[in-house]
């Protein structure tokens, strides 16, 4: 399996980080992304179990350089961390714009996973909390 390598300026800045395996990080996001079948709900394989499947295990393959006891559930959590690292920023990002902010003072995100993420933007919305907890207590 070819795997692509990451793009010159996210790898720069991800082994600019803490040290701890960020070029194979970026390197199982970039593959993340040419996996649609796992982000993108207007994919046809979306809905077919058998080729996330598929898709989990090649992302596993590179998973294992950064984590080698690692399982399919361990990918999925990742990947479920990551997103919501992603909506978290999102939402930073909104509530900046909303607060009546100027331009030069909207939140800039920092994290360079966030910038590698951007592939998921127009499926993912940021999380509204207080929208949530509102309707549970109204309940």
């Amino acid at each position: 399996m070819q795997v692509k390598t990451p793009s010159t300026a996210i790898a720069n800045i991800a082994s600019q980080g803490d040290g701890t395996n960020g070029t194979q990080l970026c390197a199982f996001i970039e593959l993340y992304g040419m996996l649609p079948e796992l982000w993108n709900p207007a994919n046809p394989s979306y809905l077919y179990k058998h080729k996330k499947y598929v898709a989990l295990d090649k992302l596993l393959v590179v998973y294992k350089e950064i984590k080698p006891a690692a399982t399919r559930d361990d990918v999925r959590k990742k990947l479920n961390s990551l997103r919501t690292n992603f909506r978290k920023e999102l939402k930073k990002i909104e509530s900046s714009k909303r607060s009546g902010s100027g331009s030069d003072d909207v939140y800039k995100p920092n994290l360079w996973v966030f910038h590698a993420l951007t592939f998921l933007h127009t499926y993912e919305q940021p999380v509204n909390v207080h929208r949530q907890w509102n309707e549970v207590s109204t309940k």
